[in-house]
């Protein structure tokens, strides 16, 4: 409907326009010396209009040809920036699925596109532990440290999370700490020292830990069973009644 009311009205406007030029009898004098040349009103209004739209659609072409480079590069970043977007989500879903070759090859894609790298790296950690592939695990840890801005704490439970899976206890000892230095030790990364404790045989700090954990109500019941063997360990260590 919209349509048609724009045809109805250029057709009534051509209208209007043919009949006042049919009736101008008006003319333009142009004196270029030596030259001299008469045009009719109606023709000259005519070239001005067509010279004026001609002017503006080469003006338009040349604008646009001088930003084709900008606007290329910009079609091509956000091809890429959909595509690290894509790449993470399935290298994400995919970690959750078990498929971790896939994994870690879609985690190596969003990397190179730069789409949140730390955390593109991280998830890449993770599926190349879980391959059993210490080399490339190293490697992609490495990477997120590049990152440390964007996930710092991200990072430092990540590493402690796959030390304590490997049971290189001493290491996820020391990324902890550095958590905690941090001011970013929290129920989980108290859990995961609970762990680390335990498996140094650091029975102290294994109590200290379970303190605060039962302090926060977040200690299970088979962590408190061993918070009182520890504790009647530490008793006769200590000939203690």
């Amino acid at each position: 409907m919209r349509i048609l009311l724009w045809l109805l009205a250029l057709f009534a406007l051509a209208v209007g326009v043919s009949l006042a030029l049919g009736y101008n009898e008006g003319y333009v004098l142009i004196i270029l010396p030596p030259w001299r040349a008469e045009l009719s009103l109606n023709l000259f209004v005519v070239a001005v209009i067509g010279s004026f739209l001609l002017g503006h659609v080469l003006l338009r072409m040349v604008s646009h040809t001088l930003r084709l480079p900008r606007a290329v590069r910009e079609f091509r970043e956000r091809k890429r920036q959909e595509k690290g977007v894509r790449a993470l989500r399935e290298a994400v879903q995919q970690l959750f699925e078990g498929r971790y070759g896939h994994a870690l090859k879609n985690a190596a894609l969003s990397y190179a596109a730069q789409e949140a790298p730390a955390l593109s790296a991280l998830v890449a950690a993770r599926a190349a532990h879980f391959l059993r592939d210490g080399r490339r695990e190293e490697e992609w840890l490495k990477r997120a440290a590049e990152h440390d801005a964007q996930a710092h704490a991200a990072r430092l439970m990540t590493e402690a999370e796959l030390h304590v899976d490997a049971r290189r206890f001493d290491e996820a000892l020391a990324a902890l700490d550095a958590l905690q230095e941090g001011g970013g030790r929290h129920i989980a990364a108290l859990r995961l020292a609970l762990r680390v404790h335990r498996g140094l045989g650091r029975w102290d700090d294994v109590l200290k830990v379970a303190r605060q954990l039962e302090k926060h109500r977040a200690l299970k019941k088979r962590h408190l069973d061993l918070k009182i063997e520890n504790k009647r360990a530490l008793c006769a260590k200590m000939n203690l009644p």
